[in-house]
């Protein structure tokens, strides 16, 4: 990733949040963002994903602009998790889970065997075997954020953008992350 010259100002303030950021980040290699509570850090990882659009700056992924990018070509590319998660109380965590394949599914197809597999693959991995027949509205905040973390991995995507993805785990999630 890189990100050259980036600003961006929220359309109701006043100052830049962030002001022309140069940024490179190397493949596989992990990137901590550190800083005050209020100083940029969620807006940044929103611009990455896609989800703000830059008043000014590129964000470039292979050469490629990301701002070019359609939403499904960058779902390819970057999985996101953001601080809190929200989706429907009544979905069930195994489907929800199937949502991280959103990306290689056409409209209306359903997940494959396979991927199926994988969903019960990973959340052996994430010992979260135990939500898969529960709704979303029935398991707590920091199981939510688990089950949220297990759909961005089921994404398959060379980077995974995560806000603050252990803040709602208690320890022993914390280490399986």
């Amino acid at each position: 990733i890189n990100v050259q010259h980036l600003s961006y100002k929220y359309p109701s303030g006043k100052d830049d949040v962030i002001k022309n950021l140069n940024l490179s980040i190397k493949d596989g290699t992990i990137t901590v963002l550190l800083g005050l509570n209020g100083c940029g850090k969620t807006t940044f990882i929103k611009l990455l994903a896609g989800l703000l659009k830059a008043d000014s700056g590129e964000i470039l992924y292979a050469d490629k602009k990301v701002s070019g990018l359609s939403m499904k070509e960058r779902s390819k590319i970057f999985a996101y998790v953001p601080q809190k998660t929200y989706s429907a109380d009544d979905y069930f965590v195994k489907d929800y889970l199937t949502y991280g394949f959103i990306n290689s599914l056409r409209f209306y197809q359903t997940p494959s065997n396979q991927q199926l597999a994988k969903v019960q693959d990973i959340a052996e991995k994430l010992s979260i075997t135990h939500l898969l027949s529960k709704k979303m509205g029935q398991i707590s905040g920091g199981e939510r954020q688990i089950v949220s973390i297990a759909s961005c991995l089921l994404q398959d995507t060379p980077i995974i953008l995560l806000d603050e993805p252990t803040s709602a785990l208690d320890l022993k999630k914390q280490n399986i992350v």
